[in-house]
């Protein structure tokens, strides 16, 4: 589905551009079903988007609530309006709820919400909208809490569940939730955002090799590629530059050795720090560490092919909900000996 960015006020890009409207966005989900949520009567009034960061889907949640109570009756007009009462109040009424769920994780703080919404909206025809950011950042028992509330909302309520982390999520707590599954941008899609916003701000535009340096620094998040726009726009991008990989981001100590074995090819190393009960027992973090190193090693080095990004791309998203075996050990070890004989 095409998707045309409108620039509005001032600011860096990400500001500038960020949707409004569903045509606005770059669909890195299932677009007819966010547009079932809008026009479907029978359509659940809970739901969960999950995926990546900088993906849109804080952005996605808005859009679907401000459409959901625009009261601009002109048909033609695509919903929201933005130019009606509560298109323009929305985040200033109290009916609309926005809560960063890191920041309101315990029981306490989940209950008080919960006897919100018990009670009638007085705002947009009785409809109560709540919108929890990083909801996987809420504890177990505060999950626990929500349940029968996502089980049986009130009537005219409206839940929006957002997560980079799923899995953070319980089983039950995710059972109670329609799910839509936010990927990563593709280059096509990346491609497009680059010439849109460099025709709008009369920039040069890249040329191919640099709109796929672009692409990979992303590693699929519509927010970063953004940001990185505001450099090609100052005239500051640098293909390689800004990749390498922050101690403080390394994690614990089984995820440094796995680096510092990278680093030195000690492939004997890395199987066992891959074998240990720490690895199995938190797969995901360790995964996603390895890809997303590997994935910067694979951009510097001008020896490896950038088509081995892709890979580790694709590792990273397939990977995602396989159980911990052995297969997936000789996998990673694959892709890591790929990197390092281009």
């Amino acid at each position: 589905m095409a998707f045309r960015l409108v620039a509005r006020g001032t600011g860096d890009c990400k500001t500038r551009y960020r949707p409004q409207r569903l045509s606005e966005i770059c669909p890195t989900f299932p677009m007819k079903e966010a547009q079932a949520i809008l026009n479907d009567p029978n359509a659940s009034q809970v739901h969960l988007f999950g995926g990546l960061t900088g993906s849109g889907k804080t952005t996605l949640a808005r859009i679907i609530s401000r459409a959901l109570v625009c009261v601009c009756e002109d048909e033609s007009v695509e919903k929201p309006c933005l130019e009606c009462s509560t298109c323009k109040k929305m985040e200033h009424i109290p009916d609309y709820y926005e809560i960063n769920a890191a920041n309101f994780s315990g029981k306490d703080d989940t209950r008080k919400k919960i006897n919100n919404m018990n009670y009638v909206g007085n705002y947009f025809k009785g409809v109560k909208i709540y919108v929890f950011d990083e909801v996987h950042g809420l504890s177990g028992a505060a999950q626990e809490l929500l349940l029968k509330v996502l089980e049986e909302p009130s009537k005219d309520t409206q839940i929006f569940l957002c997560t980079t982390h799923v899995k953070g999520c319980k089983r039950t707590f995710l059972g109670r939730c329609a799910t839509l599954n936010f990927r990563r941008m593709t280059l096509k899609q990346a491609t497009s955002i680059v010439q849109q916003i460099c025709e709008d701000t009369s920039t040069a535009l890249p040329n191919d090799a640099t709109i796929e340096a672009l692409f990979h620094q992303a590693d699929g998040s519509v927010r970063d590629l953004l940001n990185l726009m505001d450099k090609v726009i100052m005239g500051s991008f640098e293909p390689g530059v800004g990749l390498e990989v922050d101690e403080s981001e390394q994690g614990s100590p089984d995820i440094r050795k796995i680096l510092d074995a990278l680093k030195n090819k000690n492939w004997s190393s890395i199987q066992k720090v891959l074998s240990t009960e720490n690895v199995k027992n938190e797969p995901e973090g360790y995964r996603q560490t390895i890809c997303d190193f590997l994935r910067r090693e694979a951009l510097r080095s001008p020896n490896i092919d950038l088509s081995v990004a892709r890979v580790l791309g694709l590792l990273s998203g397939s990977l995602a909900d396989e159980p911990r075996n052995e297969q997936y050990n000789i996998l990673v070890l694959r892709c890591m000996r790929a990197c390092y004989t281009k």
